[in-house]
């Protein structure tokens, strides 16, 4: 997956100047730079709407790409930026994102800056582990470019997540989420592209590949932990959505496989 990436180059920090003007970099051909913002504020654009972002957020840059550069004049942004030499394929994650715990982002790259520059370690597992651990905080983070979701949507998310595993049903979670069922219907359809049994369904299945993999309880009692009605149907769920049964799934996942 990493094939791509040739090392890490560099780590800078970068403090722009109260009340000046910031000239942005354009990164060069065969480079990815990543600004991790640690304090102030920067404006970026955002499918055509110039937002707001400040601690926690980061900015994947790729070639030919300009680096971040409009703060307020009484707020000026600070960031730590990551320099990698790779190839393409280039950027997986979205180029804004923002890491879920912003103190957690700071203390991360604070610490991969004094480590790269004591020089007291391997420099490419350095540079592999920092762009991993920077891609999947990428991949999990709040991406802005995504809309956010209304209220009910996710009352009814957050419900049904909890929940999953009681014999409940689209009038429950419509209510719950304080609309009508033809309204929870449509805002899952309109925001989400599924339905209220889809979800379900889903996450019932999740939960049954997880007790599957990783417990030897036995497969007969696995329906009712996740809220099926019967093995019968679990069986045939589980067939239809992942093409192996349980018992097949179990033997190539569970470490309680002999």
């Amino acid at each position: 997956m990493l094939k791509h990436l040739q090392g890490l180059n560099r780590i800078g920090y970068f403090a722009a100047p109260a009340g000046k003007k910031v000239t942005p970099v354009t990164i060069p051909f065969f480079y990815e730079a990543v600004e991790l913002v640690t304090g102030g504020t920067v404006f970026f654009d955002v499918n055509g709407e110039r937002q707001s972002f400040g601690k926690g957020s980061m900015f994947w840059h790729v070639s030919r790409e300009k680096t971040i550069w409009d703060t307020p004049p009484d707020d000026p942004y600070r960031c730590y930026v990551f320099y990698f030499e790779a190839r393409p394929p280039a950027r997986m994650v979205p180029r804004v994102t923002v890491w879920n715990d912003p103190a957690e982002a700071e203390a991360f790259a604070d610490r991969m800056f004094r480590l790269f520059h004591k020089g007291e370690c391997n420099k490419e597992i350095l540079g592999s582990f920092i762009y991993t651990r920077l891609l999947w905080e990428g991949a999990m983070a709040r991406n802005p470019e995504s809309p956010e979701l209304p209220v009910p949507l996710l009352k009814a998310r957050s419900y049904m997540e909890k929940q999953f595993a009681s014999p409940i049903g689209p009038d429950e979670i419509a209510l719950q989420a304080g609309v009508s069922r033809p309204a929870l219907f449509r805002l899952f359809r309109q925001k989400l592209g599924t339905s209220p049994h889809r979800m379900l369904l889903d996450l019932r299945l999740e939960k049954a590949k997880l007790l599957l993999a990783g417990d030897d309880i036995p497969i007969k009692d696995i329906p009712e932990q996740c809220g099926f009605e019967s093995i019968e149907v679990f069986y045939r769920q589980f067939r239809s959505n992942f093409q192996k049964t349980p018992a097949e799934y179990r033997k190539q996942y569970s470490v309680h496989r002999g």
